[in-house]
């Protein structure tokens, strides 16, 4: 049974997943991944996602085997398939082996393209819309979607390639029987899958979704602001001493009594073979 001090830690884990990397990042992989086993599955998941990938994929291959799709099934695409080009083809397809089918088609389409590029930060599931739709059509694609909706919406021709983007106002301020490939759409190319985390970042600062295409201009997915966001803050995340002072004694109370009163808060001394991860 978990205890009020698990229990918040648990919660917090949830809502500031970020801060409670920092403070977990302190610990080896196996001490990490035994206070995230106790922890829900989509607060350890999220957690995961803010660690670097070296360091994540070193907690992965800790995981124990059959257990860790369930995890990874929950993290974000691209994040997922950096941190499993860290694991031995053995633990990357365990981590692979009990995916859902969606999953692992999104995830082996990612690892196809080398790391950091366009191709493999793509998230296939983004919502798009087929050009051959009525505005009343794609608005009510939209409402049944039941996520939040993009400030523009990718459109797409039958044969899965790029004609456009269309805002969700557009939409609601044409005819229902309007056709969506008659608006006037933002034919703004797609970035190219080979291009890098680099160049995305220097040609795209604005917030607004970016398409990724292949070389003959098939949707591959779409490039948000947070995950941009989120490759700059792995290149210049500080070490953010206030939080750990804050922090880290709450966290170690929590893992001290999950560890059943071990020293899990004090300074870890590495155990043969493992080697002591700390993303500063």
């Amino acid at each position: 049974m978990q205890t009020a001090t698990q229990r918040a830690a648990y919660v917090h884990m949830n809502r500031h997943p970020e801060e409670a990397a920092r403070v977990l990042e302190g610990f080896s992989p196996s001490e990490i991944v035994a206070a995230l086993q106790a922890a829900p599955v989509e607060s350890a998941a999220g957690v995961l996602a803010c660690f670097a990938p070296v360091l994540a994929g070193s907690c992965l291959a800790h995981w124990p085997e059959g257990e860790r799709s369930r995890v990874v099934e929950q993290v974000p695409v691209s994040i997922a398939a950096a941190l499993l080009r860290h694991l031995e083809p053995a633990v990357r397809e365990d981590a692979l082996g009990g995916l859902s089918a969606t999953a692992r088609v999104s995830l082996d389409q990612a690892l196809k393209y080398p790391a950091q590029s366009a191709g493999a930060l793509a998230d296939p599931s983004a919502l798009t819309l087929h050009s051959d739709l009525t505005a009343g059509e794609a608005l009510t694609r939209l409402s049944e979607s039941g996520g939040p909706v993009a400030s523009r919406v990718f459109v797409l021709d039958r044969s899965q390639r790029l004609v456009g983007a269309v805002t969700p106002g557009q939409l609601l301020g044409s005819r229902r029987d309007t056709p969506v490939e008659s608006l006037e759409l933002d034919t703004t190319p797609g970035m190219p899958s080979h291009a890098s985390a680099q160049t995305l970042g220097a040609r795209h600062a604005a917030p607004e979704p970016i398409a990724v295409v292949d070389s003959q201009g098939t949707f591959l997915g779409t490039i948000g602001a947070d995950t941009l966001k989120h490759l700059e803050t792995r290149k210049s995340r500080p070490p953010a001493m206030h939080l750990l002072a804050s922090l880290s004694e709450f966290y170690s109370l929590g893992l001290s009594e999950m560890f059943g009163g071990s020293s899990a808060g004090s300074p870890v001394t590495n155990q043969p073979g493992e080697t002591r991860h700390a993303n500063r």
